[in-house]
């Protein structure tokens, strides 16, 4: 309660007259009542993009990376990966308040989940299978997207391991383009996010965020990748603060999973099951749980995110094309855009010369060639093999 006195009032008692004034000085005032209210606004964004294919070894990595025991042959596994890029935000329902009236994190451990799912689109059905072009078969059971890897979303160089020992062989080695980095405090990284860990069962991977710090001062407002069209993406004045990113490396069987064959292709189970088409591999984030400074618990109802202040922006999926041969599109090492050896597909696509224009003369380079984006990931079409 805050009380105020005469600078006058250099004799007598406090409580009575002042003997120079012949009245009493001493006034208490009672201030309206002022409240500072603030509530837990937080949010996950996700998004992803297709990386390569490859065989990868479940046996590799040390003791954080996730492993599936016998029941998946001897841990080589056939496949592409997906990379996913999570960012955690401060998240206003009020952009022109910034981030006033959000109640921070404390700083103990973050944790969601990631629901994954796989479904095959069926573009030319294996004979007598029964199956009609355009079929969606949910290939999830039988062919689980799998857990590579998982780190904070900072740059690894091709060839390198994240901090679980899992080597990537992808041009950046991070989901630069889906979320800004981890750590940096720059305008495409967050100022500190702490540790990402993740393990599997089933198809949910739980994630653990720890060791964060949030320093509203240095906030991003891009991807990691400045040149991906994100810039503005985030920022106090928008009122989204990413507080700590994440990259998460997952792996699209093309043969069934618990098969103990060691089935290389060129036909692989997929294939022989279905015929040719394409897998669209999703994740959606969901029961993000998180304490605040004054201890209030955070906590999405089980199995959605209607908690965040944003649930539209938590699945992300990527997509990649088998021929009956086995092949996929890859990335074209100069445009990023999907590309196929030629001598396997035509050397002519429609209405180009089939050659990549960033030289790669033993590739065809679809930059040119519609890509179609939406709900369902990242998927694209092309010719037909000869």
């Amino acid at each position: 309660m805050p009380q105020f006195f005469s600078a006058a009032m250099e004799y007598g008692a406090w409580d009575g007259d002042c003997a120079t004034h012949g009245k009493q000085e001493k006034f208490t005032v009672t201030a309206d009542e002022v409240r500072v209210t603030a509530a837990p606004k937080y949010n996950i964004r996700i998004g992803s993009t297709s990386s390569y294919k490859s065989t990868f070894d479940f046996n590799s990595g040390n003791n954080i990376a996730q492993t599936y025991g016998d029941g998946y042959g001897n841990g080589k596994v056939i496949g592409r990966v997906v990379k996913y890029g999570i960012v955690v935000q401060l998240y206003n329902d009020n952009a022109s308040k910034g981030l006033k009236g959000i109640e921070l994190p404390d700083g103990s451990p973050i944790t969601f989940d990631l629901k994954v799912s796989s479904e095959f689109t069926i573009n030319d059905p294996k004979e007598g299978s029964g199956y009609a072009q355009g079929t969606k078969v949910d290939t999830t059971a039988a062919y689980m997207p799998l857990l590579w890897s998982c780190d904070g979303n900072q740059p690894t160089g091709s060839g390198l391991t994240n901090s679980d020992g899992r080597v990537l062989y992808d041009s950046h080695g991070c989901a630069q383009g889906c979320a800004p980095y981890n750590s940096g405090g720059n305008d495409n990284s967050c100022y500190n996010g702490g540790q990402w860990r993740a393990t599997q069962a089933g198809d949910t991977i739980h994630v653990t965020v720890s060791g964060y710090q949030i320093n509203v001062d240095k906030m991003p407002t891009t991807n990691g990748d400045t040149t991906t069209g994100s810039t503005g993406a985030y920022g106090v004045n928008l009122g989204i603060g990413c507080f700590s990113a994440g990259e998460i490396w997952l792996v699209q069987p093309y043969n069934k999973i618990g098969d103990t064959s060691t089935n290389p292709g060129p036909a692989f189970d997929i294939v022989n099951d279905y015929g040719e088409g394409k897998f669209d591999t999703s994740a959606h984030a969901v029961n993000m749980k998180a304490t605040t400074v004054s201890g209030t618990t955070f906590t999405d109802p089980e199995g959605t995110s209607n908690a965040q202040m944003k649930n539209n922006d938590d699945w992300a999926g990527a997509g990649g094309r088998t021929d009956p041969s086995g092949r996929t599109a890859k990335p074209c090492g100069v445009c990023q855009s999907p590309k196929l050896q030629l001598g396997s597909w035509r050397n002519q696509l429609p209405g180009r010369p089939g050659l990549c224009h960033g030289g790669e003369q033993r590739f065809a380079c679809l930059a040119a060639f519609p890509i179609t984006t939406g709900m369902r990931g990242i998927t694209f079409s092309i010719g037909e093999p000869t």
